[in-house]
């Protein structure tokens, strides 16, 4: 049924005496009814439907109020969800807001002052590694490390990002400060013994704060300490290969750990020591130490042969000029004098001279290169200078005379029959006083069970 537009109440009843419903009338009147009844008839027709009009039109009121007081509560319980959403989107942003930026919501500790001194506190980049469990150079925990990282917390610098790729060849965005502070980064085996405790000691505190278990904690705490009391740290070494070998040690075994862990989903005991990756170690080291003693030997021998090279030419260039003298003299007194004596007893002063200055000068020449300066290298028994005389590849002796018996395999040193491992120390000229290992006690030149590489016959002597 179709709803009522205008309200019946306001509607009043028609005077159906009026001559505009005559034809009205004369329907009733016809039927047998006086002009009177005829206009009552009609007037209680109209009031009849009119009193109908006036109940759908209230129905209808009725249900429209109805409809609008309930969208009316509908909109109110949507306004009201709306403001709760928003209020709820704010105290999730302003959560968001304090835990992103911490301490900047930190109530103040009233009647708490600073610390005497400066709290250590690792970088969030480094946090971000011992959290995921991944590996950290000790570099990180020591002071030039720290200071490196925490120097521009809050410059323009900390806030700027920086692109990277990782291990995998994926690109990721790390702060321009922790890419900076890479770059200067010094790997575990270069770093100074007198860093390597204080490294240790304070990364164990920042691997428990980070949630490691305490059984990988312990091991790593034992394992570091193990190493700082090894008797090659303590060891009466001025050269530093003992302790250097312990770093490398460490640093090869604790990288190795993570692959493991991360791979082959197995976790060793690194306190177990591997003795032959230690004696490697040390090899390794003994190999860099006399590399850098090769090099420091080569720049003296630079820096004397260019001394020598000057003070030579200052001499020679005095000695041409008295020849020039004595020659203008000569020419002279020919001019002056037409005997013959003084023309030969002119002659010969100047060849004396002149033949003294050139044995002098072929004598220091023979005296500065008439021997090697180089100790025998341990493969090829040469003395000459190698391009990298820790891993020579030579087939053949210095001489040609017999071929070589050891090899070298990533700077270890081994014989080339049963590619059993050799000690490099035993080889060098520093020598090897060790009885842990007397089996690796062969001279590299000749399998000489008697002497080393150093001493070995074969090798090249100092007169050739």
């Amino acid at each position: 049924m179709s709803n009522i537009a205008n309200n019946p109440h306001h509607d009043s009843c028609p005077d159906y005496t009026l001559d505009v419903f005559q034809t009205l009338r004369k329907t009733f009147v016809d039927k047998g009814l006086t002009e009177g009844e005829a206009v009552n008839t009609l007037k209680g027709s109209w009031e009849a439907q009119n009193a109908i009009a006036k109940a759908r039109w209230d129905q209808q009121e009725i249900e429209r109020l109805e409809i609008e007081a309930e969208e009316a509560r509908r909109a109110e319980e949507a306004a009201q969800l709306r403001k709760a959403a928003e209020l709820e989107e704010a105290e999730a942003a302003l959560k968001e807001e304090r835990k992103k930026n911490r301490a900047k919501y930190l109530p103040v500790s009233a009647g708490v002052g600073m610390p005497d001194r400066p709290t250590v506190r690792f970088p969030s980049s480094v946090l971000q590694k011992l959290r995921k469990g991944d590996y950290v150079d000790l570099w990180y925990a020591t002071d030039a490390g720290l200071t490196a990282m925490l120097q521009d917390v809050g410059s323009v610098q900390s806030q700027r990002l920086a692109v990277e790729r990782d291990e995998d060849g994926l690109i990721t965005y790390v702060p321009e400060v922790t890419l900076k502070a890479s770059k200067a980064l010094v790997r575990d085996e270069d770093l100074a013994w007198d860093q390597f405790p204080m490294a240790y000691m304070r990364l164990i505190p920042a691997m428990r704060d980070a949630g490691w278990e305490s059984d990988r904690v312990n091991m790593f705490a034992k394992f570091w300490s193990s190493l700082h009391l090894h008797p090659w740290a303590t060891a009466l070494d001025s050269t530093g290969v003992d302790r250097h070998a312990l770093l490398i040690y460490q640093a090869e075994q604790r990288r190795q750990w993570h692959l493991i862990v991360q791979n082959d989903h197995t976790v060793p005991d690194l306190t177990v020591i591997n003795e032959f990756a230690l004696h490697r170690a040390r090899d390794e080291a003994m190999k860099q130490w006399q590399e850098k003693r090769m090099v420091q030997m080569e720049s003296r021998m630079t820096a004397y042969a260019r001394t020598q090279q000057a003070a030579d030419s200052g001499r020679s260039r005095p000695s041409s000029n008295r020849r020039d003298r004595s020659d203008r003299r000569d020419r002279r007194d020919r001019r002056r004098s037409a005997s013959p004596s003084s023309h030969r007893q002119s002659r010969p002063r100047s060849r004396s001279r002149s033949g003294s200055r050139s044995r002098n000068k072929r004598d220091f020449r023979s005296g500065a290169g008439s021997s090697p300066v180089f100790p025998p290298c341990a493969v090829c028994l040469g003395r000459h200078r190698h391009a990298d005389i820790g891993n020579c590849q030579e087939k053949r002796t210095w001489d040609d005379k017999h071929t070589t018996v050891s090899q070298r395999h990533s700077g270890a040193l081994t014989l080339i029959a049963g590619n059993k491992a050799l000690c490099g120390d035993w080889n060098a000229t520093r020598g090897c006083t060790s009885t842990s290992h007397p089996e690796r006690h062969v001279c590299s030149g000749c399998s000489s069970l008697k002497h080393g590489a150093q001493d070995c016959p074969r090798a090249q002597p100092l007169s050739a």
